[in-house]
């Protein structure tokens, strides 16, 4: 990296890249405007966009009632009265953070989609850490804005669907996966896996980022570094961490093949 970037003032002592105020100010609005350009009246343009809406209701009444004695039957009760829950038959990470928007603002339309602009603009930020890492900051503002805006995700990013959150966890990932390999702190390991499993538990397919992550890892330094004990203990932490969502898989992922 060069000292130029080094020196930068979007830089931290430890010549590590940091949020600029313009690039904070700018996907705060950019997320906004995907905000107001969005379905918010109960005009859900995609089918699955109000199940996804109405798992953060089922959370958020679940912890409410706290039928711990028999949890399997007010699911059963809850789905005969509101057919559209399909909780469980996705992961609960995105219905949890809805969960908790509707616990503050209350259960609406809006407050749905703007828990998916919240992960918008946590995507374009990331994006532009990364981004930062090899370009000056107006580069790296215009190359997040051409992946938070893309537009795939600009789509997706007006539904209340999982793709946009999903890639937020992938993207913040991506920055510490990076910061591990450029500084060798054990704790952006940790911080790759924990950000990985976070995108899991938000969508399954989020399961393709470690083919790259392996590239990238023997790409830069050989490969001996599967010899590494770190790595192999953050493998098989991410693998514990994921087995309730494999189970959960199994058991219910039958629902989403067709017949």
């Amino acid at each position: 990296m060069s000292k130029e970037f080094h020196n930068s003032p979007n830089y931290g002592a430890a010549g590590k890249p940091r949020l600029s105020v313009e690039a904070v100010i700018i996907f705060t609005v950019f997320a906004a405007v995907m905000f107001v350009t969005a379905p918010t009246n109960g005009d859900f343009a995609w089918s699955d966009a109000p199940r996804h809406a109405l798992n953060g209701v089922f959370l958020r009444d679940f912890f409410i009632a706290m039928p711990w004695e028999d949890p399997r039957q007010y699911a059963v009760d809850y789905y005969l009265r509101y057919p559209a829950l399909t909780i469980l038959f996705y992961p609960p990470l995105f219905s949890l953070f809805l969960a908790i928007a509707y616990s503050i603002f209350g259960f609406s339309h809006e407050v749905a989609q703007a828990t998916v602009a919240f992960f918008h603009l946590i995507l374009g930020l990331a994006g532009y850490m990364l981004a930062r890492r090899w370009m000056p900051n107006g580069y790296a503002i215009a190359a997040s804005l051409l992946l938070a805006g893309g537009p795939e995700i600009a789509f997706w990013g007006r539904q209340v669907m999982l793709d946009v959150p999903a890639y937020a966890w992938l993207a913040l990932m991506a920055v510490t996966f990076v910061r591990y390999m450029d500084y060798g702190e054990t704790r952006y390991l940790w911080l790759t896996v924990l950000l990985f499993v976070a995108a899991l538990y938000t969508k399954q397919t989020s399961l393709f980022v470690v083919f790259p992550l392996l590239a990238g890892l023997i790409s830069a330094r050989g490969l001996q570094a599967l010899r590494n004990r770190q790595l192999w203990g953050a493998a098989v932490t991410l693998l514990l961490l994921v087995i309730p969502l494999a189970v959960l898989h199994l058991k219910f992922g039958q629902v989403n093949r067709p017949r």
